[in-house]
């Protein structure tokens, strides 16, 4: 997608910037919450949980 940003005041591309790098955060929380949604689905799947893949790390190891 192609913008002509020449037609655009300072305050149009401050606006612009501030929703393209609120949508980057979007995208990135999009893919997060995804990618959980697939790691749950996978232990539920073979009978796990988070904490047996994951056990608590003491912090005297």
């Amino acid at each position: 997608m192609a913008l002509d940003l020449k037609g655009f005041n300072h305050v149009q591309l401050h606006e612009l910037i501030a929703k393209a790098r609120q949508r980057e955060v979007d995208l990135r929380k999009e893919k997060l919450d995804d990618l959980r949604e697939r790691i749950a689905a996978l232990l539920t799947k073979d009978g796990l949980t988070h904490a047996d893949v994951f056990p608590k790390r003491s912090l005297t190891n």
